[in-house]
């Protein structure tokens, strides 16, 4: 099942066509990378290709051509193929999602005097009418469509319609023009002949006549099943001037099969198929393709910035630590950088201007300090470089300690009442203090006193 916008749709069964289930994806194409900007570019090879989304792409830019018509061959005036639709645009994705490529091949053009009807193209294309017995003016078969499938997400990103294949009679069997991302178109000149146009929600109907070509169907619903172009009314007669119907172009939903009178004299042309675009495309522009189709993708070219780490602070136990991570880049990074300290997680921190800056108390010992950036944006993911820091502990400074000073005692002195006679009273003693810090003696002071006798 895949979902077509909002709408969800289940398997549609496969008509007789010339498509059959196309072999398994084929391998990755490499993108060429100039000015910033990268392309992809898919050419036909019968079978899906794969694609995968990469990181940090967050939208691409489709170029789908899808293949024309295939023209009449013969005598007669005959008809112009229908224009295989072609459609820019420009669509969300998800990085890491796988696509798968379809790229609508040209209708087989007509071959006079063949019995076998002329081969849709790659991609959904519709035959042209059966030519039996041989027919002087064949028909061609419906061009295939172009398709872009998110498989992973199931859903088509994008489809442009193939051209329905000109009829082979003598007038007014121009083939119808393929959608360029909608509906197709009808030719310049339509009879009442000509297949029905593909829309975005329903097939061409086959318009009813003599001899009725082939409703398409629709929708497509993933790589190996599009929408199909009807098949183109048959020429029975097989006169110099009788001719069969061009086929409907495959697409989103299949044109429908050109009709034809009676003899087959004015056969339709076949109708174009329809394209398609996802919600959310934009910068959409329109245009036709002749031949076989092609896909280009292109897309934002992702960078890889430079990260840088820094230390700063105090590389001391307990003391404030700052680290800070620096991503370059323009336009500014956006995005978060997560930190580390070896194997265990410090935290996520959200740029700032293409700055985060993380705070921790220091540790002792020795520390790897990392900062890893997310990515974001056209940014893939980064590492910064490791900052090695050796934590100092913590150092244990004692407290002052104060020894008390000695009181004083009172004493007589002798000598003075030897030499005068007298005293002026008793000595106070002599005294010290002492200040120790951290085992030092720091300061030491002695004094000595007297009173005197009143």
């Amino acid at each position: 099942m895949i979902t077509l916008g909002a709408v969800s749709v289940g398997a549609v069964v496969l008509v007789a066509s010339s498509i059959g289930l196309a072999p398994a994806a084929s391998a990755l194409p490499t993108p060429v990378c100039a000015g910033g900007t990268c392309t992809v570019t898919f050419a036909l090879t019968g079978a899906p290709q794969a694609w995968t989304v990469p990181a940090a792409v967050s939208a691409i830019t489709i170029v789908a051509a899808a293949g024309s018509g295939g023209n009449y061959a013969g005598s007669q005036t005959g008809g112009i193929a229908g224009t295989g639709g072609k459609v820019t645009a420009t669509v969300p994705v998800t990085a890491g999602n796988a696509l798968s490529i379809v790229v609508g091949a040209k209708g087989v053009d007509g071959v006079s005097g063949s019995t076998t009807p002329s081969a849709g193209g790659y991609g959904g294309g519709g035959l042209a009418g059966q030519n039996s017995p041989p027919v002087a003016n064949p028909g061609g078969g419906g061009g295939g469509g172009s398709f872009v499938f998110d498989t992973t997400a199931s859903t088509l990103l994008a489809a442009a319609g193939g051209g329905g294949g000109a009829g082979g009679g003598t007038t007014q069997a121009n083939g119808g023009n393929g959608g360029a991302g909608g509906d197709a178109t009808d030719p310049t000149a339509p009879s009442q002949r000509t297949g029905g146009a593909a829309t975005t929600t329903a097939a061409g109907v086959a318009p009813f006549d003599a001899v009725t070509g082939s409703s398409g169907t629709g929708p497509a619903t993933n790589d190996t099943t599009f929408g199909i172009g009807g098949a183109g009314a048959n020429d029975t007669f097989g006169f110099s001037f009788t001719a069969s119907a061009g086929g409907g172009g495959g697409g989103l939903y299949g044109g429908a099969g050109g009709s034809s009178d009676p003899i087959g004299i004015i056969p339709g042309g076949g109708g174009g198929g329809s394209g398609f675009l996802a919600a959310g495309a934009t910068a959409v522009t329109t245009a036709t393709n002749v031949g076989d189709g092609s896909i280009s993708i292109s897309y934002t070219q992702p960078v890889t910035p430079v990260v840088t780490l820094t230390a700063s602070g105090t590389a001391v136990a307990g003391q404030h630590l700052t680290l800070t991570a620096t991503v370059a880049g323009t336009p500014t990074p956006t995005g978060s950088v997560t930190f580390t300290d070896g194997a265990n997680v410090l935290g996520t921190v959200p740029l700032v201007n293409g700055v985060a800056t993380f705070s921790l108390l220091g540790t002792a010992g020795t520390h790897s300090f990392g900062a890893s950036y997310a990515g974001a944006g056209i940014y893939l993911p980064a590492t910064a470089n490791v900052v090695v820091l050796t934590v100092a502990a913590a150092v244990t400074v004692p407290a002052p300690v104060t020894v008390p000073v000695a009181a004083p005692v009172a004493v007589s002195d002798p000598d003075e009442l030897a030499n005068t006679g007298s005293r002026s009273g008793p000595l106070l003693g002599i005294g010290a203090g002492f200040i120790v810090f951290g085992g030092l003696l720091l300061a030491a002071a002695t004094y000595r006193g007297r009173r005197r006798l009143s």
